[in-house]
C-alpha cells in the first residue's frame, strides 16, 4: 500500500552482467522484488523510486542497460493528470455536479405495505412534496408521517426517513380481526376423511368417509334443544355457532404432462455483441458498440454503479452482452423423454400440493408411448388438513378461504 503511495517502477535489466548488477545493487543495500527472468540476459524487476535513482553506479559497472517499463504509484498518477487540465475540470465538474445533486431526493422506497396500493400511497407521498426531484430542504419527515397516519385509517404507523438521495417510507398497518360470525367447517378440496376433531359444532362425517369439495364436515347449526337455540332466534339471529375443529384427509393429486421425443434447443455458437449503456432516471443513452442482429441470442448485462456515489448520482453503467445462439434439434431417447416428463409432472404437482401436507406415496404412468413422444402422469396422495370456513349466511356449496380456525 505505501510503495502505492510513493509509488515504484517496473524496468527491465538487459546485456553485461545481470547477475554481477543485483549482487551489486543488493550490498548498497537496495531492494528489488517480483524478479523474473524473461530471458539469460534480461531481468524484469520492480523497485522504489528512490533506489532506481541510485543504481546508475552499479548500472555501468556491470555493463547492463536499465530501462524503465511501467511507472506505477500515486506520484505518477497525479503527474499524468496535471498535465491533463480539462480531465481535471471535468472531475472537479463532476464532483460539483455530484454535491448539488446529493442534496436532492431522487429514490422513494415504500416498505411494510400488505393491502394498501403502492401507487395509492406514492401519489398521496406526491401531493405532500415527497416525489423525486424534491430538494430535501423542503421535506419534513415528520409532517409526512402524520399526513400519512391521518389521511390512511390502515396505517398504525409510518416512518419516513432520508438516506443520502433515497427516502424511505416504512408503514405498518393494523392488524385487521378476523371476523368470528356463524359458519360451519367444510372441505377445501376433495378426499377421504382419516381423523376429524371438532372443538365446536357437530360432525356430520366420520373416519373413511369420502367428501366433495364445499360439502359440509362440522355443523355449526344449533339443535332446537340447543340451550342457545331460543335465546337467538328471539333475537332475529340464526341459530348458529362457529364451527371449528381439524379434519385430515387422504387427497391424491395428478398431474399429466406430453414430452415429444424431438426437441429443439439453443446452443451457443460462440459469436458476440457488446453495447454499453448508461442508465439515467429511467432514460437509456447507448454510448459504445452496436446492438445484435442475431435471431436467437442470450443476454446478459454487467451493471457497475460509480464508486462511492452510488446514493448521490443514481447513475448505471450498463455492458450488454448478446450471445448468438443456434437452434439445434435433438432426439431424445425413451428413457430421457419419460424422465424429463416425470420431472415436469413433479415440479407443477409441488406448486400445487400444500407445503404442510404429508406425502403418502407417489405413482408414475406411462399413458402412452410412440415414436413421437411419451405422455407421463403423476399421481401423489397426501395427508392434510382440507378444512375450510363457510359463513351460515354463505349459499350451499362456496368455500371460503378461512382456514385458520
Amino acid at each position: 500500500m505505501w510503495l502505492r503511495f510513493f509509488g515504484y517502477v517496473i524496468i527491465k535489466i538487459k546485456g553485461g552482467n545481470p547477475e554481477g548488477f543485483l549482487n551489486a545493487i543488493l550490498s548498497q543495500g537496495l531492494h528489488l522484488w517480483d524478479v523474473e527472468r524473461l530471458r539469460p540476459d534480461c531481468l524484469v524487476a520492480k523497485t522504489s523510486i528512490k533506489d532506481f535513482r541510485r543504481m546508475r553506479p552499479a548500472c555501468r559497472r556491470a555493463k547492463v542497460q536499465v530501462s524503465i517499463l511501467e511507472r506505477k504509484g500515486l506520484p505518477f498518477f497525479l503527474a499524468r493528470l496535471w498535465k491533463r487540465p480539462v480531465f481535471i475540470a471535468g472531475g472537479l465538474a463532476f464532483l460539483a455536479v455530484a454535491s448539488y445533486l446529493a442534496t436532492f431526493v431522487w429514490f422513494i422506497q415504500l416498505e411494510g405495505n400488505q393491502t394498501l396500493a403502492a401507487e395509492d400511497v406514492l401519489a398521496f407521498l406526491a401531493e405532500q412534496g415527497l416525489r423525486p426531484g424534491v430538494p430535501k430542504k423542503e421535506l419534513d419527515p415528520k409532517q409526512l408521517e402524520r399526513a400519512l397516519l391521518l389521511s390512511l385509517p390502515r396505517l398504525a404507523w409510518a416512518g419516513v426517513e432520508i438516506q443520502g438521495t433515497l427516502a424511505k417510507v416504512v408503514l405498518v398497518e393494523k392488524t385487521v380481526t378476523e371476523e368470528r360470525g356463524p359458519g360451519d367447517i367444510v372441505a377445501a378440496k376433495d378426499g377421504v376423511v382419516v381423523n376429524i376433531i371438532p372443538f365446536t359444532g357437530t360432525p356430520l362425517v366420520k373416519q373413511g368417509d369420502t367428501v366433495r369439495r364445499g360439502q359440509r364436515l362440522i355443523s355449526g347449526e344449533l339443535a332446537s334443544w340447543h340451550r342457545d337455540y331460543g335465546r337467538l332466534v328471539a333475537r332475529g339471529q340464526l341459530p348458529y355457532l362457529r364451527a371449528a375443529g381439524i379434519v385430515e384427509a387422504r387427497v391424491w393429486y395428478e398431474e399429466e404432462v406430453y414430452v415429444p421425443r424431438q426437441q429443439t434447443i439453443l446452443r451457443d455458437t460462440g459469436r458476440y455483441a457488446v453495447s454499453r449503456e448508461i442508465h439515467w432516471q429511467g432514460k437509456v443513452w447507448t454510448i459504445g458498440g452496436v446492438g445484435s442482429e442475431f435471431a436467437h441470442r442470450k443476454e446478459t448485462r454487467e451493471i457497475r454503479r460509480l464508486p462511492g456515489v452510488a446514493g448521490v448520482l443514481p447513475i448505471e453503467f450498463h455492458t450488454v452482452i448478446q450471445r448468438e445462439q443456434m437452434p439445434i434439434t435433438r432426439e431424445l431417447s425413451a428413457e430421457e423423454a419419460i424422465g424429463q416428463g416425470e420431472r415436469l409432472a413433479r415440479e407443477a404437482l409441488r406448486a400445487r400440493i400444500p407445503r404442510e401436507a404429508m406425502i403418502l406415496s407417489e405413482q408414475l404412468h406411462i399413458t402412452s408411448k410412440d415414436p413421437w413422444g411419451v405422455w407421463i402422469r403423476v399421481v401423489v396422495e397426501t395427508r392434510e388438513n382440507i378444512r375450510a370456513f363457510r359463513p351460515a349466511s354463505e349459499p350451499e356449496g362456496k368455500v371460503a378461504v378461512t382456514h385458520n380456525l
